[in-house]
């Protein structure tokens, strides 16, 4: 049931005027920082810093579009168990695993050059700051780094 209400506040946020290759430029980078969690202690620390920025990300572009759906997404937050929007993130992960595989040759491409072209296309597609998004995305490649940095060692570990 939660998939439904993903998808519906995905939709809702395109719907009220986010540009659609902005919410799935969110959803590659979301798909990104999943397939590169290696779940070991490290990663546990920085995950839900990376989920609550990309999150964000999505709050603030309907704060930038529809003032009615910004109080719909934080009344949600505030009222949700977790302190989150999303509490099944599938639905997003799927979106953003469709986009990446249309967009490149996931094994032939440095991480961190998917997670720079989708910066960008955010940057060019979103309706809010534009220099505080750059800002956030910065540090949030630093984080997006350190977590491929874990899942790299955690594979070295294994073998």
């Amino acid at each position: 049931m939660t998939n439904f209400i993903t998808i519906s506040l995905l939709n809702r946020l395109i719907n009220s005027g986010a540009d659609r290759k902005f919410v799935r430029a969110v959803s590659a980078i979301w798909y990104l920082q999943a397939s590169n969690d290696p779940n070991t202690e490290g990663s546990r620390k920085i995950v839900p810093a990376i989920l609550g920025t990309l999150e964000n990300f999505l709050v603030e572009e309907a704060k930038a579009v529809d003032d009615d759906l910004f109080n719909f997404f934080t009344s949600i937050i505030k009222n949700s168990e977790y302190g989150a929007l999303f509490d099944e993130a599938q639905a997003i992960f799927d979106v953003g695993l469709r986009e990446i595989e249309e967009n490149f040759s996931f094994n032939q491409h440095p991480v961190m050059d998917i997670y720079a072209y989708y910066a960008n296309v955010m940057l060019e597609t979103t309706k809010q700051d534009k220099y505080r998004l750059l800002k956030i995305l910065e540090l949030l490649a630093v984080k997006i780094d350190e977590l491929c940095g874990l899942a790299n060692q955690a594979e070295k570990d294994l073998f």
